[in-house]
């Protein structure tokens, strides 16, 4: 997947103040973290915009990293009809169809990182899954849902490794995949076990569509 970038994200980051709303889903329930130029943060309502002292520190961004994009949506229609201007950002959960059909216009303009771009098949078995699940369930698949079943053939191909469903001798040959090909790109786990792989910066458009913008290889 070639990486171009008409707007680059990284130097955006770098001009933004320190002043990040950080949201997070514990046990179900939202929490936010106000973190300021010295790092310190303050645990505020656990309903993100029901706190003007949130949006009385006059944040850059909000950064929504919650368990799935309907309750990132929320937050941004609400933080919207507050009066907030800024900035969102978030991570993969935002990449979901809900996160537009759900907050509408509040959401256009919102960067998130996320694994694979579907307009720009990874490898072979990019189009595949799309095509399949396409006409299965008739929508697009929310970027989780490519990462679950890239987990699926990782696991499945440790186990045909090692030609046995014992625990340690699977755990052993998972954590040698090395350019293992998935639908969301290749993967390789590197010496703490951890995937090495590309991540992807792509933006909510006008009409709810999402657009690749950058790519940083690891």
């Amino acid at each position: 997947m070639k990486a171009h970038s008409p707007i680059s994200i990284r130097h955006k980051l770098q001009s933004l103040s320190l002043v990040l709303v950080l949201t997070t889903s514990i046990l179900g329930m939202a929490t936010t973290l106000l973190f300021s130029l010295r790092m310190e943060y303050q645990n505020l309502d656990r309903n993100l915009m029901n706190s003007a002292q949130v949006l009385a520190q006059s944040p850059d961004v909000i950064f929504t990293s919650v368990s799935y994009a309907d309750k990132a949506a929320q937050i941004m229609k609400q933080a919207r009809a507050l009066g907030y201007e800024g900035a969102f950002f978030g991570g993969d959960t935002l990449d979901a169809p809900e996160l537009y059909s759900i907050a509408g216009d509040a959401a256009v303009g919102s960067v998130f990182t996320t694994f694979y771009d579907a307009a720009q098949p990874a490898t072979e078995k990019t189009s595949e899954f799309l095509d399949a699940y396409r006409a299965k369930y008739g929508k697009e698949p929310a970027a989780p849902t490519v990462m679950a079943y890239d987990a699926y053939l990782t696991m499945r191909n440790a186990i045909e490794t090692a030609g046995t469903t014992d625990a340690e001798a699977v755990r052993d040959a998972l954590f040698t995949t090395d350019g293992f090909v998935g639908a969301a790109g290749t993967i390789t786990l590197d010496e703490n076990h951890d995937a090495v792989r590309s991540v992807v910066f792509k933006v909510v458009e006008a009409d709810g569509s999402t657009v690749f913008k950058d790519m940083i290889e690891p």
